[in-house]
């Protein structure tokens, strides 16, 4: 991330701890997002940012990764979905990024969406994606184990034809 970041816009999606996105703005990002959840992750995310001394100051949304995504995308978010109210989300403009880096947890679900990165990792592809500019980077992680490799790149390679986006 270090050796890509430098003068890029920056999206750290399932940011935990912001450490991809602390490290993307001590490389010289222009500026960073961090997206997690986890009120107490970004909390050391934050307290990270402080001890490194960085150029910039990264950005912390506190939000369901999918409603972020959504948004940034341009999608949007509907705040109800088949009769129900979701919950309170912050809003964000449509925006895309030079850089995007998905890491998300092996499995999580929230009345915004499911995290499946074994059976359905294409659902956090596409909108990733339309979060990354043309011509941008997607750093796609996936730790689980039993996915094989093969596998999940086809599944990344027809989700990225499917929205028009060359992988390389």
């Amino acid at each position: 991330v270090m050796a890509e970041a430098a003068g890029m816009s920056v999206l750290n999606l399932f940011a935990y701890t912001c450490g991809v996105g602390i490290a993307a703005a001590k490389a010289g990002a222009r500026f960073v997002v961090n997206v997690d959840f986890a009120e107490s992750a970004l909390k050391v995310g934050k307290h990270n940012a402080r001890l490194n001394d960085l150029p910039i100051r990264p950005r912390f949304v506190q939000s369901d990764a999918f409603a972020a995504m959504r948004q940034l995308a341009g999608i949007g978010q509907p705040e109800v979905v088949r009769g129900k109210r979701l919950p309170a989300f912050p809003r964000l403009e449509a925006q895309q990024f030079d850089l995007v880096f998905l890491d998300p947890p092996r499995y999580a679900k929230s009345l915004f969406g499911v995290v499946d990165i074994v059976n359905d990792y294409a659902a956090l592809m596409k909108p990733a994606l339309l979060c990354t500019a043309p011509g941008g980077t997607l750093i796609c992680c996936n730790n689980a184990a039993q996915v094989p490799r093969e596998a999940w790149a086809d599944q990344l390679e027809r989700c990225a034809r499917k929205a028009g986006r060359p992988i390389r």
